[in-house]
């Protein structure tokens, strides 16, 4: 303390200007990518369609290069904290375990996440080529084997899914996608 003192009343009594600190330099503005969903590594490319519960995006994933399909879910105007909550639970199981099922006409899950803003995202497989309805144009298949084939892949799709305890919510054309080869992958539990 005597030390601290002596130095104090020392630097009191030199006649040495205080150093005046020049201002700090103004921080560069942060260029923010609009193309980026806030607080992810996913780089929105287009819009590939909008449902009650949110908007899906062609997207990519900026480390992995990864092209997959995200769908940003709009829950806050809908529900209530608990009710979001207790929605999300019941989807993340639901995800897991259609994943679990490993089936090649169940789109395969990579990541269910928040963006910065606080909405929840699920990125899931992107697949190639158009959708049931799409394909249908409104018409009857012209050919009632490729109709039935489709069929019995569509069924054995949900059975690996029923298998592991989960009801698709919202099976329907458009939520059944075709890949190049014509196989059907079901995609978009109802969640």
């Amino acid at each position: 303390r005597a030390e601290f003192a002596r130095l104090a009343a020392q630097a009191r009594a030199t006649d040495v200007p205080a150093q005046i600190i020049p201002p700090s330099p103004v921080a560069p503005a942060v260029e923010v990518d609009p193309t980026l969903l806030p607080g992810t590594r996913y780089r929105l490319l287009r819009e590939l369609g909008k449902g009650a519960m949110g908007v899906v995006h062609e997207a990519q994933h900026l480390d992995l290069m990864r092209t997959v399909a995200l769908k940003v879910l709009d829950l806050e105007s809908r529900y209530g904290k608990l009710e979001r909550e207790r929605l999300l639970d019941s989807a993340r199981l639901d995800l897991e375990a259609a994943n679990r099922a490993r089936h090649p006409g169940l789109v395969k899950v990579h990541a269910i996440g928040r963006d910065a803003r606080g909405n929840v995202y699920l990125s899931v497989e992107f697949i190639a080529g158009s959708d049931l309805r799409e394909k249908l144009g409104g018409t009857p298949p012209r050919d009632p084997n490729t109709a039935f084939a489709t069929l019995a892949d569509v069924a054995e799709a949900l059975a690996a899914l029923h298998g592991q305890g989960v009801v698709h919510r919202d099976l329907k054309p458009e939520n059944i996608m075709l890949r190049e080869d014509g196989s059907p992958v079901i995609v978009d539990f109802g969640i």
